[in-house]
């Protein structure tokens, strides 16, 4: 009995050990996004580029320029944003999901807490 409670414990604790793999792919979070909250949203519109000029993001509220040309990176499903004249300044945001025309995203604190959830879709085609 001693032995099987040793070898579960050490099952559990060289499981945990390993980062569990994202479902969500990099590539999966590239385009254009809008919210589809009314408020509360971390970004109104967003832009999430990975080409020759690097990782950038942007964002627009209310139709104009918020937050431009910011960096990015992706790593354990979260999407960390740091603006490019304060490195101070950072959001991270827990990605639950992304598929084609849906981004679903949880704000991500420094303290590891996981919060309110935020749904963004493609922008519709004019």
């Amino acid at each position: 009995m001693k032995k099987a409670i040793v070898g579960l414990f050490f099952s559990l604790l060289t499981f945990s050990s390993f980062a569990q793999p994202c479902p969500q792919t990099e590539a999966s979070l590239l385009g254009d996004w809008v919210s589809t909250a009314k408020e509360g949203a971390p970004f109104e519109v967003m832009s999430i580029e990975n080409g020759p000029a690097g990782k950038l993001f942007s964002s627009w509220l209310h139709d104009a320029p918020d937050l431009m040309d910011a960096q990015w990176a992706y790593e354990g499903c979260v999407l960390r944003i740091t603006h490019n004249y304060d490195t101070r300044w950072v959001t991270e945001l827990k990605v639950v999901s992304a598929s084609k025309t849906t981004l679903v995203l949880r704000e991500h604190l420094a303290d590891g807490t996981i919060t309110r959830k935020f749904r963004y879709r493609r922008p519709s085609k004019s």
